[in-house]
């Protein structure tokens, strides 16, 4: 670190320490939880949370805080009949659509992260000539 900036990084392989300088930046690409795990075990995070637990601060930063986890469940059903999905409205309904969502936040267009997903079974659909429905939220 120099003046608050990141210009290189350190590592381990075999027990031996190598220190790599960046020519222009440092981009830390490790994910959701080892982005900010990274960063705090470096010294860049709250200076509370880092100093209760000896690392020493080198940026008090509000890493971390802003965490969300995107929970998933997975729920199957065997459909008894074929689908009714309308895939394609027409024209208007498709205008409609849109304005509903660029205008209200609303309508077919907008999602709260729930998405459906279809798969098909080959084993149902030799079986019962039917699909399986897989609806994940």
């Amino acid at each position: 670190m120099e003046d608050g900036r990141a210009t290189g990084v350190e590592l381990s392989k075999d027990g031996h320490v190598f220190q790599v300088k960046a020519r222009n930046e440092v981009i830390l690409s490790a994910g959701t939880i080892e982005s900010p795990r990274i960063l705090m075990l470096s010294g860049i995070g709250p200076k509370q949370h880092l100093s209760s637990l000896g690392i020493p601060v080198n940026l008090d930063l509000p890493v971390g805080n802003n965490l969300q986890d995107h929970p998933m469940t997975v729920t199957e059903y065997l459909l008894t009949k074929p689908p009714t999905i309308d895939v394609s409205p027409t024209y208007t309904e498709q205008r409609k659509d849109m304005q509903q969502y660029m205008f209200y936040t609303k309508g077919r267009c907008w999602t709260e992260g729930a998405h459906c997903l279809f798969l098909f079974s080959t084993v149902a659909k030799k079986r019962y000539n039917l699909g399986s429905l897989t609806f994940s939220t």
